[in-house]
């Protein structure tokens, strides 16, 4: 192995106000900004979602000159909602993915497709729940800029989300059942996603600021309430 970047992101989640204790049927992963420059490089990272109180692990690997794999796993876990002792939204996703670098002069361009799956549980009133089990797969191309000691990114996630089954209390309240039949009749749902980064690095180490959210939420119920 040549070389090996561990980098640590402070993550927003899906934007600026906590969802943790609220029901969402969906919140995006911090993309993953993979900065590597020839075969043999490492990269991993692990944040913290400030709006869904998450945890992200990143890494991503480069087999052979400009390709690279990469894997991810997002945890917004709760033990009181999965007890149904709160009233909240339990989620995890894993994914893996496949792709394409570029090195320029003063960064990395990427391109990467993939595939995830995952587990939402919602909680409501009178332990009432909502169970889907979701799949997502993706094309995310993005661009790094990166100098000696700071590193910007922005990249576009392009989501295909599939809400492959599910279980449903249909004594739930009327707005959040509103919501779950408004994506049962959108399913699949695609999904554009946009990600910003900046940071400053500290060799081997990068410390920064990771923002992901989704475009058109309203129209998709995927954030009740």
């Amino acid at each position: 192995m040549n070389k090996c970047l561990i980098f640590l992101l402070l993550l927003t989640g899906i934007g600026h106000q906590p969802v943790f204790g609220q029901n969402y049927n969906y919140a995006p992963n911090s993309l993953h900004f993979p900065v590597l420059q020839k075969r043999g490089d490492l990269s991993m990272g692990i944040g913290w979602g400030h709006a869904t109180n998450s945890f992200d692990a990143q890494a991503a690997y480069s087999p052979a000159r400009h390709w690279l794999v990469m894997g991810n796993y997002f945890n917004a876990r709760r033990r009181d909602v999965r007890q149904q002792t709160k009233l909240g939204t339990d989620f995890h996703l894993g994914e893996v993915a496949v792709g394409l670098y570029e090195t320029y002069n003063k960064g990395v361009g990427s391109i990467t497709a993939g595939w995830g799956a995952g587990r939402i549980f919602n909680n409501y009133e009178l332990n009432n729940s909502a169970i889907f089990h979701l799949q997502r797969w993706f094309v995310q191309p993005g661009y790094a800029y990166r100098s000696d000691y700071f590193q910007a990114a922005v990249a576009i996630r392009l989501s295909r989300l599939n809400y492959a089954k599910g279980k449903i209390s249909y004594s739930i309240n009327a707005n959040d059942l509103e919501h779950i039949q408004n994506i049962e009749q959108k399913n699949p749902i695609l999904l554009p996603e946009i990600g910003i980064q900046a940071g400053i690095i500290f060799k081997p180490v990068y410390l920064g600021l990771s923002v992901a959210t989704i475009f058109r939420i309203p129209i998709y119920g995927i954030f009740p309430g």
